[in-house]
């Protein structure tokens, strides 16, 4: 399929998924977005085979309830097309909560989006929150946490995936470790400083938005 993709143009787009599409799941939005795309009329690429589908992907899904001010996914066209006409196409197809914000030309072949996410910022929000010595976060040696999976429960150690901390009011802005390779769910940091603090906030009342998806173009050089 790669040497196809060399007679296709591929198109990098940007969107935001804000209040109630908060609740759409990653293949509803799927779903949603190729829907999108045919009553668009974009000149759709597609895969080659007995059972062909749209040269499209999303970078990263998104947990559902959590919004997103930055979300990333890619297609790929048959044709060259203005970049403002995808955007102004796409949105006048989407539902409430989703906007297209821009689109940029990028190369047909190389890693997608998807494989080029390493980091992502999240901004994690409590409903109140007193002004925390972050340093004192930054200098343990270890910030162990308990996580569960089919296969039971275990100990993981969270620092080695947080790149960075900021309080904004009663907002911590964290740019953590998010692709294929390593992911850390801003839900383990919230949980980790719920108890640091020896807060008592419910998991309802922790808002969580994915601020940027942030890609490390030298993957693919």
């Amino acid at each position: 399929m790669e040497g196809s993709k060399l007679n296709y143009h591929r198109y990098r787009i940007y969107f935001t998924k804000q209040n109630r599409a908060r609740f759409i799941g990653h293949l509803d939005l799927q779903d949603l977005f190729a829907k999108a795309i045919k009553r668009a009329k974009l000149p759709m690429a597609y895969s080659q085979g007995f059972n062909p589908h749209q040269l499209m992907s999303i970078a990263l899904p998104l947990s559902l309830g959590m919004t997103g001010k930055s979300e990333i996914f890619e297609i790929f066209l048959t044709r060259e097309t203005p970049t403002q006409q995808i955007v102004d196409n796409l949105n006048q197809q989407m539902p409430l909560g989703i906007n297209i914000t821009s689109a940029d030309k990028v190369p047909s072949t190389g890693k997608s989006a998807a494989g080029l996410v390493n980091k992502a910022v999240y901004c994690i929000g409590f409903p109140n929150l007193d002004r925390l010595d972050l340093s004192l976060l930054k200098n343990l040696a270890e910030m162990q946490i308990e996580t569960k999976n089919k296969k039971g429960t275990k100990i993981v150690d969270i620092k080695q995936d947080i790149f960075s901390l900021e309080q904004e009011g009663n907002t911590i802005v964290a740019t953590l470790a998010a692709g294929s390779g390593k992911n850390l769910k801003p839900q383990l940091l919230a949980e980790f400083i719920n108890k640091h603090i020896n807060g008592d906030f419910a998991p309802h009342q922790i808002s969580y938005e994915r601020r940027l998806l942030i890609l490390e173009e030298n993957f693919d050089k």
